[in-house]
């Protein structure tokens, strides 16, 4: 899940939530590092353990945000 907010964080309590990824394994994720791509596009980068094959690994998002 992530939140865009003032850089100050100020708005952080009111700003909508949108979810990124919904089908971690296990609540052992996140530690998100978030890159313009230009165009109000972002990659979020985050660590992940799938439900799949219980190994966590890194994984990418490619969003955009308007």
């Amino acid at each position: 899940r992530g939140r865009i907010c003032n850089e100050d964080l100020s708005n952080a309590a009111e700003a909508e939530e949108f979810i990124i990824r919904d089908d971690a394994g296990r609540a052992d994720c996140g530690y998100p590092w978030i890159a313009s791509l230009g165009d109000n596009k972002y990659i979020i980068i985050y660590y992940l353990n799938p439900p799949d094959d219980g190994c966590g690994g890194i994984y990418a998002t490619v969003a955009e945000i308007k």
